[in-house]
């Protein structure tokens, strides 16, 4: 049989009814959390949860700050020094001073010398100052003075005045030789030059003498590096040394003289490796007169291979860091 109009609309509604019936009654037994089921106490309600009523009352502290905020006079204080020992990037200095047991012109040195000039009773330059940013600045424990020592060759040409005036005058002539130097500080440093020159020589006419003299140089020099310790480094140098001169003038008379010299000059080296640099020098040894021969100039230039050593000899009392 079938059903239209309103019977049959009725008919729908109560088959919906009865299928939605048990659900409604499954959620009013269970209400979400928070809501009380109809016609229930607030005892019955939370009668599983626990009784907090007899608990005695606990006070929440409050959080201290006492000691991590500064003091309200110090709020607009500079900022500190970045120098300072805490900061990371330029730590304090090593102080370090003399044995107890030092005598008193130890003493005196230690308290008054320039920093870094004299070697072993002066005081050192620290790392930190070892450089002023330019001429490509090496790491700590990679630059010169991880190899202290050195020994260069080098060779290059040489020129001077009259070795005696209007009877004997220097012609360019070939020169070599060998260095060897301790850089004790960042900055300062000593160096033994031991060089040979041929001396190509003319008469008072500007007439070529047949026999080539020799001249024999030593020295002993004070090395100056204005930027540091650098893979570039430029250096002035100066010191005292002496010179034998070899030669026959021009009436074939023979001389030997041993002449006090004054040297001083500029370079450049550059750092290639740990053991390895590249050096160029120009140098002027103010030669003083004998009885027999003038006061006279001797200009050397010259390139160098240098090799650097002594690592290990760091700790010694007398290369002291």
């Amino acid at each position: 049989m079938s059903l239209s109009g309103p019977q049959s609309k009725a008919c729908w509604v109560s088959w919906l009814a009865c299928a939605l019936m048990p659900t409604l009654a499954t959620a009013a037994d269970y209400p979400p959390p928070g809501l009380m089921r109809p016609n229930s106490s607030p005892a019955t309600q939370f009668a599983d949860s626990p009784d907090l009523s007899n608990e005695p009352a606990v006070a929440e502290a409050a959080p201290s700050f006492e000691g991590q905020i500064a003091p309200q006079q110090q709020w607009l204080d500079a900022p500190a020094d970045p120098c300072q020992p805490a900061c990371p990037c330029a730590p304090a200095p090593l102080v370090e001073g003399p044995p107890p047991d030092a005598s008193p012109l130890r003493r005196f040195i230690w308290n008054h010398a320039p920093e870094g000039v004299v070697p072993y009773w002066g005081p050192r330059t620290p790392d930190y100052r070892k450089d002023f940013g330019f001429g490509r600045p090496l790491p700590p424990g990679n630059g010169w003075r991880s190899q202290p020592f050195s020994i260069s060759g080098f060779a290059g040409a040489t020129n001077g005045g009259p070795l005696i005036r209007n009877h004997v005058d220097e012609l360019p002539s070939a020169y070599a030789g060998a260095n060897f130097g301790w850089d004790y500080d960042h900055f300062w440093g000593i160096e033994k030059r031991l060089g040979f020159g041929a001396l190509n020589l003319t008469n008072g006419l500007h007439q070529r003498l047949p026999q080539t003299g020799l001249s024999v140089t030593g020295e002993y020099r004070v090395m100056f590096y204005p930027l540091g310790d650098t893979r570039w480094r430029p250096f002035l140098t100066t010191g005292i040394g002496w010179s034998d001169f070899y030669f026959y003038d021009d009436f074939h008379h023979r001389h030997i003289n041993t002449l006090l010299s004054f040297p001083f000059g500029v370079g450049l080296k550059y750092h290639w490796s740990d053991h390895w640099a590249l050096r160029i020098d120009l140098m002027d040894e103010l030669t003083l007169s004998s009885a027999q021969t003038s006061t006279f100039n001797y200009v050397a230039l010259t390139a160098g291979l240098e090799f650097r050593y002594g690592k290990r000899l760091l700790n010694m009392p007398w290369h002291r860091k």
